[in-house]
């Protein structure tokens, strides 16, 4: 059991953000009403640097060589294992302020693993992704987002080809397979997760989702998981 003041680690990677959006990260952090935080901010090897307020609770890190997102992040999370409380954030996230207090109590109350609902900004503001809870063995990357077939086909995806199915030509993970690498196992293990129904964050969509070559990306996952179909 926690103490009633835990500590938090947040941990914030990326690489390339679009201008801007690791600043508001950062700054939202700043703002929160619970201040028992430390972040790790590890920049995978961006073109630019970003311009970040300064907190002495901020610790930052830049890749001389890139190492790629899934690698990335678990390298941070290494930083963050003495920490009560684990919370991983992407480049384009800014927390409500109230935001880690919210996390607190559902951890205080028993929960091992939480996940939180979301809302849009930037390009398509003010969509709501409301946080789901898992059934039995079924997932999707996203607890965010409801079930759907898409996401019924990247698990046999999944299960058939491992990672060769989520990596480009070279090798390459695509971007969302961090989701399934650190979601994935912990879901297995966790007792006790816990959708959190609120929004406690916000995330801007438009340097992801709507790039037209990473919609080139899901396009093809999706012509290579229905070959999966009878």
């Amino acid at each position: 059991m926690f103490s009633s003041d835990p500590t938090i680690a947040v941990t914030v990677n990326y690489r390339n953000a679009l201008e801007g959006h690791v600043e508001r990260c950062v700054q939202s952090l700043i703002e929160q009403t619970y201040e028992n935080w430390t972040a790790y901010l590890c920049d995978d090897a961006s073109d630019t640097e970003p311009d970040f307020p300064y907190d002495r609770r901020i610790r930052y890190r830049r890749n001389k060589l890139r190492l790629g997102s899934v690698a990335n992040t678990l390298y941070t999370l290494a930083y963050a294992a003495d920490a009560d409380i684990v919370v991983q954030l992407d480049g384009d996230d800014m927390l409500r302020n109230h935001a880690l207090s919210v996390i607190v109590e559902h951890h205080m109350a028993g929960a091992d693993l939480t996940w939180g609902s979301s809302e849009t900004w930037g390009f398509d503001a003010g969509i709501v992704y409301r946080a789901e809870p898992f059934k039995g063995d079924l997932w999707d990357f996203s607890a965010m987002a409801p079930r759907s077939y898409r996401m019924s086909l990247y698990r046999q995806a999944w299960e058939k080809w491992g990672w060769s199915a989520f990596a480009d030509e070279t090798g390459e993970p695509w971007p969302f397979v961090t989701d399934i690498a650190i979601l994935y196992p912990l879901i297995r293990i966790a007792r006790k997760p816990t959708p959190i129904t609120d929004v406690i964050y916000y995330t801007d969509r438009s340097g992801m989702n709507h790039d037209p070559a990473r919609e080139d990306i899901r396009q093809a996952i999706i012509r290579k998981s229905e070959k999966l179909q009878p």
